[in-house]
């Protein structure tokens, strides 16, 4: 009987036949499977990009890929399972708004504006500022 598949971090260098089993090679540095796999070619492991935001959380061995994340200052956009795959700027508030919540690695800053009779440079105060009166 063949048994065509491979195990994780391994991929096929010599198919099964009638007389001989699947020969399995493990994967080289830079490449992974993650499943058992037919695969002639281990997949390419991704890389994080710090001028989009992203950095390195996990790194990738023979059974995992790269898992990105975000870096200070950045939020999670779009993810795939664990990882993100798109990290965006925090937003800043605008004048006469104040940060109600700030951001995280997997949520945007949220703003909100300032009660009457307070104001805000915006950026990222956390509390308008009363104004003051003149007599």
């Amino acid at each position: 009987m063949c048994w065509p598949k491979c195990r994780p971090g391994y991929r096929v260098q010599e198919a099964c036949g009638e007389l001989r089993s699947t020969v399995c090679e493990p994967c080289t540095r830079g490449t992974y499977t993650p499943h058992l796999n037919a695969l002639r070619e281990c997949l390419p492991c991704g890389v994080c990009d710090p001028g989009l935001g992203q950095v390195t959380r996990w790194k990738c061995s023979t059974r995992t890929n790269t898992v990105c994340g975000c870096g200070r200052g950045h939020f999670c956009e779009r993810q795939d399972g664990d990882a993100c795959i798109q990290c965006r700027p925090h937003s800043v508030c605008r004048p006469g708004q104040r940060v109600r919540d700030t951001g995280t690695e997997w949520q945007d800053t949220l703003c909100e504006d300032c009660q009457p009779g307070t104001f805000s440079a915006g950026g990222t105060q956390a509390a308008c500022t009363p104004w003051t009166s003149f007599s």
